[in-house]
């Protein structure tokens, strides 16, 4: 059980390192997710979902983390905006969590895929505006 949410989280990893968008780094993630609905149901169900949850949380922060890196590589300093570029990745990773457990705990029964798309063009713009303001904090 362990190896197989292991394995399904290195695959999205190594296939997905690089973003160009909050879009990009989030549909790869929810498409797999999607792709392997019955399988992954099946091990949020079982005694083994402290397992898959710990290697959900891994999967997003990953994502999460690369992203930010990726879209603030001219933006923040490493030392001087550490603190808020963190509160940043924990905020989104927390999101992304949150949604898919809500996806898993409603039996996938919504089209997970589409409402990810329509989040994040309801908010477009908005993480960028937040990295911005993290600038104005100094």
């Amino acid at each position: 059980m362990e190896q197989t949410v292991k394995h399904m989280t290195d695959q999205i990893i190594q296939t997905y390192s690089r973003f160009g968008s909050p879009i990009d780094c989030i549909v790869p993630f929810v498409q797999y997710c999607t792709d392997h609905k019955k399988a992954i149901l099946h091990i949020y169900c079982s005694v083994q979902r402290e397992v898959f949850l710990t290697y959900l949380d891994r999967a997003a922060m990953y994502i999460v983390s690369q992203y930010v890196e990726v879209a603030t590589a001219d933006l923040f300093s490493f030392e001087s905006h550490k603190k808020e570029k963190e509160l940043l990745i924990r905020y989104y990773k927390c999101t992304l969590v949150g949604s898919l457990l809500d996806w898993l705990d409603a039996k996938m029964s919504y089209d997970l895929l589409e409402a990810v798309e329509n989040i994040c063009k309801l908010f477009a713009g908005s993480g960028k505006r937040a990295f911005l303001k993290c600038l104005e904090i100094e």
